[in-house]
């Protein structure tokens, strides 16, 4: 009896696995095709694909299963899209309403959980603890799910997965880059907005949201600090008077959607946040 409803659930897997090839092929739009797709997406997706068909392996999620093969079949056309949100459109997966979904239950069960310190702790110590820090050739960021999904990713990864699950239960963040040549420090950031209060680190105000005072504080699991501390880099910025940030070192951007292309579109062309919408 075991035995057969084995081979019954094989059977339905495998229709599923053809039905969802074929959906994606039949609602396939190639129009949005342009030039070749680059090496550095190429491994990105390679990487994507053996994660998500691991994970779908292990749990039978056919929601992981279905992003595999949109996946797949992004890796075997060896194109690129000519609009990024091309990639919704073309396999009509909701990224911002799957994103929100899964990491807004998250980030509610982290805050939620008994022991001392804000939400904003809580959420920050979750990443630093559990997502692994991994440089990574080409700079393609990832869905805040991917990362969470492969529990690694490098600076800007983790970063727009802390802003995210902060930014699902209420709290304002942003990113911040740093480009700063004279001490060789390019980097991403999280930042939150927050009083002094409850930061009890310093509290910063970048040029572009000048008016709204020292309001914003740093979180870069990147660099493993605590979260009553400031990351080890901070000391490239120390004065007499304080901290202080050269003009055009920090580049900020408000994260105002979930989803990976709406704040990461720009980095398949260039360099990740060049410039802030």
């Amino acid at each position: 009896m075991k035995r057969e409803r084995t081979k019954n659930n094989q059977r339905l897997n495998l229709k599923r696995l053809c039905f969802y090839c074929f959906a994606c092929l039949f609602f396939t739009r190639w129009d949005v095709f342009a030039e070749g797709l680059s090496p550095a997406l190429h491994a990105h997706y390679g990487d994507l694909r053996r994660e998500i068909y691991g994970g779908y392996l292990a749990t039978r999620n056919y929601r992981n299963l279905r992003f595999y093969i949109a996946a797949c079949l992004h890796d075997l056309s060896s194109l690129k899209w000519r609009a990024c949100d091309a990639f919704e459109r073309r396999y009509g997966y909701d990224c911002n309403a799957r994103v929100t979904t899964e990491l807004y239950r998250l980030a509610r069960y982290l805050i939620s959980r008994p022991g001392k310190g804000s939400g904003i702790k809580k959420i920050y110590d979750y990443v630093n603890r559990t997502i692994r820090y991994e440089p990574e050739e080409g700079n393609v960021p990832r869905f805040p799910y991917e990362t969470l999904h492969s529990r690694r990713g490098d600076c800007e990864d983790q970063a727009i997965l802390l802003a995210t699950l902060l930014r699902v239960v209420g709290y304002e963040s942003a990113l911040v880059r740093f480009s700063d040549d004279r001490h060789n420090f390019h980097h991403v950031i999280c930042v939150v907005k927050t009083t002094s209060r409850e930061a009890r680190t310093p509290l910063f105000r970048f040029s572009r949201y000048a008016k709204e005072g020292y309001c914003w504080k740093i979180l870069d699991p990147s660099y493993n600090h605590s979260y009553y501390a400031l990351p080890e880099w901070m000391k490239y910025y120390k004065t007499e008077k304080g901290y202080t940030f050269p003009a055009g070192v920090t580049r900020m951007l408000r994260i105002n959607r979930n989803e990976y292309f709406d704040l990461c579109h720009r980095a398949d062309r260039r360099r990740l946040l060049r410039s802030a919408p």
